[in-house]
């Protein structure tokens, strides 16, 4: 292998190596570092971590370390010519490969983890909805439960409940739904539901 494919293979984010290598595992950042549970050995708190501006990886727990190459052999049980044979191969930068299948490859890349970036986004405020919509039922019934006698029903916050609960439920109940267009749905009536609540008190 040359050197010049090596440092090109180093070039890379070691974010991108590892979302290779390890496409389930969740990273947290904290500073200029992305902590995660170590792929290796097993534990509860995250010891492992990928430092972004040296480009390399490192756990605490179980001691390894190393580069982008490093990585990719461990995680697949290879040496580093094995491991750089392969990342090569999947970079499309080996010898025979041109500077537009290069250049295509980064550009595939770059749309894969916008992609990824943006349905990340909306999985987040699908969650947000969510659970703001739930929070709203639970206090939805929490003054329902308190109507005891008629005179309850002339309260406000009892009279809300009543008007809007069967509505909430509803769309509390769109969120279970598998369906992620079903759940995006749903965060627009919820939405709109509240932008209408503000309204009002205007």
């Amino acid at each position: 292998m040359t050197n010049s494919i090596v440092s090109e293979i180093k070039s890379h984010s070691i974010k991108e190596i590892f979302d290779l290598c390890y496409p389930s595992h969740r990273l947290i950042q904290r500073g200029h570092r992305l902590w995660a549970c170590c792929p290796v050995h097993a534990e509860k708190t995250p010891s492992f971590y990928l430092d972004v501006r040296k480009n390399m990886f490192s756990c605490h727990g179980c001691h390894i370390w190393g580069d982008a190459i490093n990585l990719y052999g461990l995680a697949y049980g290879l040496n580093n010519r094995e491991a750089i044979t392969q990342l090569a191969d999947y970079l499309g930068i080996s010898r025979e490969s041109s500077s537009e299948s290069r250049k295509a490859y980064r550009t595939e890349q770059a749309k894969k983890h916008a992609d990824a970036a943006m349905n990340q986004q909306i999985s987040d405020m699908v969650k947000k909805a969510r659970l703001e919509c739930w929070d709203t039922e639970r206090w939805l019934y929490m003054f329902k439960g308190t109507i005891h006698t008629e005179l309850d029903f002339f309260r406000p916050g009892p009279v809300f409940a009543l008007q809007n609960i069967a509505r909430i439920e509803d769309i509390g109940d769109q969120f279970l739904d598998e369906s992620p267009q079903v759940q995006l749905q749903a965060v627009i009536t919820f939405r709109r539901w509240q932008s209408y609540q503000q309204q009002k008190t205007i």
